[in-house]
């Protein structure tokens, strides 16, 4: 079952206290356009997921996995840092511009299956350790998709794999 949360996202994730892996998912377009909506306040708070997302090529159907907490710069690849919490930003590329209806739910299914991919990597990387997925409502606003559909696909994405998920909602 999806956990609601009301309320804004940074300061839930903030005031969280888990020590695993926290991924947060959100819809991006393939236009590179970064302008509205819930990528304002994620580029001001993790500016590493607006650069990664603006500075490469990506397409439709595959999630950009950016590391924004918890992991250190070596040579260029992020490395884990003990002992921290680790926060993944997952830019799911299944959107474009304009249309009647611009969100893709073939190319977001596959975003998600990468998000689910990462979570596994992650338990199995570390024993004892859990990942969760906390994001918005993504897909539904901007993207023009629909959350009850979305929900659905939640729950075989990533709930049917034990994956804790919680949206947060804003009032």
């Amino acid at each position: 079952m999806i956990n609601y949360h009301k309320g804004d996202l940074f300061p839930y994730v903030d005031k969280l206290e888990f020590d695993g892996l926290i991924v947060i998912p959100h819809v991006c377009n393939d236009k590179k356009a970064w302008g509205s909506g819930f990528v304002v306040p994620l580029g001001k708070k993790y500016p590493r997921a607006k650069e990664f997302y603006l500075n490469q090529n990506i397409e439709l159907g595959k999630a950009q996995l950016v590391p924004v907490a918890g992991f250190v710069q070596t040579d260029g690849v992020p490395y884990s840092q003990l002992g921290s919490r680790k926060v993944i930003v997952a830019n799911m590329v299944a959107q474009t511009l304009g249309g009647k209806r611009p969100l893709y739910y073939n190319h977001l299914v596959k975003c998600m299956e990468q998000v689910q991919a990462l979570t596994t990597r992650y338990a199995k990387s570390y024993p004892g350790k859990t990942a969760m997925i906390i994001t918005p409502m993504f897909g539904s606003d901007r993207a023009g998709g629909n959350w009850d559909f979305i929900s659905e696909l939640i729950e075989d994405c990533w709930l049917k794999q034990a994956i804790p998920v919680t949206v947060c909602v804003l009032e």
